[in-house]
């Protein structure tokens, strides 16, 4: 295997690796959905995207393609925040036009295993993670 084809995959292990070592936290009661967001935001997402979502976390000089600013989304959105693609991207991973890869890693079934395979509870903190992302929007 070439050394190209090695670093290309070792790049979303090592944002994973990262994004993870935080210990899990204690429950965040479902009503306060946006500090749950922020929770897994800081666990799952922080390691590349930076503290304050604007794509430089510790982990960002590692990686090939520059992580995306996650506080402009809305505003190079026409002023909409593209909430079911920020889904798809997590669910499913990147490739979508918004994202510009396929280098970030998939954290839907990360989602899955964290709820013991509860599709209805990935989902939930899927959009908990989404609402916490929306408010760090720029104005």
């Amino acid at each position: 295997m070439s050394l190209r084809i090695v670093a290309l995959f070792s790049i979303p292990i090592i944002c994973f690796g990262i994004a993870t070592t935080t210990p899990p936290q204690q429950k965040v009661a479902a009503s306060d959905s946006l500090g749950s967001g922020r929770e897994l935001y800081t666990r799952h997402c922080a390691g590349c995207h930076g503290k304050v979502g604007n794509g430089d976390g510790p982990a960002a000089g590692a990686l090939k393609v520059h992580p995306t600013d996650l506080t402009t989304l809305a505003k190079r959105n026409g002023g909409r925040f593209p909430a079911g693609d920020i889904y798809q991207v997590i669910k499913w991973g990147g490739g979508i036009a918004g994202h510009g890869s396929k280098e970030m890693p998939v954290w839907g079934p990360v989602f899955m295993s964290e709820t013991s395979r509860n599709e209805a509870e990935a989902t939930a903190r899927i959009k908990e993670v989404i609402q916490y992302i929306e408010s760090l929007q720029v104005k």
